[in-house]
């Protein structure tokens, strides 16, 4: 079969497109969420040649290039003899100029981070009700009836490892059972942020479309005939069953009378 040719299509000058319109907005700053990047960017410089200056690299690939094997024994056959790094000489890297930049940024990113990881409830109840029942006897927990995902003895013990290397959750259990006492009495402080302080808004419900309407409005004038003649039907029924009540009545009291 053959191969299908890639259509090209010529470049065209688009007389309608401002040029000097279009440099500015080429030109114009990236949005950049770090501040110490963004204080640092020159405007007039390329991207590449911005972060080389800072320290950081564009490429990462260029950088932390992945070995190739044949590309290394082609030197070595090359050259006669193998390679021996310790008679390369170390090349001195080229200190860049605004090395602040990444010290900084190596500074916050070894700041402590809040974990904000927690179990669900269904976890939290799996494993309180399993360190309740039998402590530490991980194969009792295994054969337990409620292991309903029947899970090994060694997954149990991981599962509650992971619940007590919590503190907020492993704390509420240990102050529910009576184990520690804490000295204030207000409660643990959740580290976890409030994203959504105010109430979630109601979805507000699309209006029906026009068909939708005339179906429901259809359908309400037949619900509304059919129990308006229902109400007739039953109307019907209480008169001629009163008129036979009246009937058998006088007929008694005709008897009664000695008729």
């Amino acid at each position: 079969m053959p191969k299908i040719k890639k259509l090209r299509r010529k470049k065209k000058f688009r007389a309608s497109v401002n040029r000097k319109r279009l440099r500015n907005r080429l030109r114009k700053l990236p949005n950049i969420e770090c501040e110490q990047i963004k204080e640092a960017w020159e405007v007039k410089k390329s991207t590449v040649s911005n972060l080389t200056q800072m320290g950081l690299v564009y490429d990462p690939n260029q950088v932390l290039k992945i070995p190739s094997v044949k590309k290394e024994m082609l030197k070595v056959v090359q050259n006669g003899k193998e390679r021996d790094d310790s008679e390369d000489e170390p090349m001195e890297p080229d200190v860049p100029k605004k090395l602040h930049v990444v010290q900084s940024l190596e500074e916050q990113a070894k700041w402590p981070r809040a974990k904000l990881f927690r179990l669900p409830n269904n976890e939290v109840q799996f494993a309180t009700y399993m360190m309740d029942k039998y402590g530490c006897d991980y194969k009792a927990m295994a054969r337990d009836k409620k292991n309903y995902n029947q899970l090994t003895w060694r997954q149990i013990r991981s599962r509650v490892e992971k619940f007590k290397s919590i503190p907020e959750q492993y704390a509420e259990y240990l102050l529910k059972k009576g184990e520690i006492v804490l000295e204030d009495p207000t409660p643990l402080k959740k580290l976890k942020p409030e994203i959504m302080r105010d109430p979630p808004k109601k979805k507000t419900l699309s209006k029906p479309s026009r068909r939708k309407r005339l179906k429901n409005s259809v359908r309400e004038s037949i619900w509304q005939e059919e129990s308006i003649n229902d109400d007739e039907v039953l109307h019907d029924v209480q008169v001629t069953d009163d008129k036979e009540h009246l009937k058998m009545a006088g007929i008694g009291i005709s008897v009664l009378n000695g008729v």
